[in-house]
């Protein structure tokens, strides 16, 4: 994957996380959630492999699989090691402020806007 189609990726990636934090606050759940939650999964240790092989440090499978599978814990860990510690603590830094700002971020200003006030007062 290019750096263009890698920054497309990350955009699409970013695209999921918001409609899946904008759904939580205006639908119940439902099999499209599963789907996108699938995709979001799937397309970030997609893009993890493809980094990992374009900055000439291939991962084995397993890895592809445990970043499915646990890539909130495994995504940061993947970035410390493909950037050393520097480096991949920022990054792990940014992409974990980044997943919080786009899904809870959309996930209060649907709220706010299909229900007003009232999703704030809870109960």
């Amino acid at each position: 994957m290019r750096r263009r189609g890698t920054i497309i990726s990350l955009v699409c990636l970013g695209l999921l996380f918001a409609l899946a934090g904008a759904r939580a606050a205006a639908v119940d759940m439902g099999p499209a959630d599963l789907l996108i939650a699938v995709t979001t999964c799937c397309g970030m240790a997609l893009v993890c492999v493809h980094d990992a092989r374009r900055m000439g440090k291939p991962m084995a499978c397993v890895a592809g699989l445990a970043l499915v599978v646990a890539w909130p814990v495994a995504i940061p860990v993947y970035l410390v090691w493909s950037r050393g510690w520097k480096r991949g603590l920022l990054g792990a830094l940014a992409f974990m402020t980044a997943v919080a700002v786009l899904h809870m971020g959309t996930f209060y200003a649907t709220g706010y806007a299909v229900w007003g006030m009232s999703f704030f007062a809870g109960g």
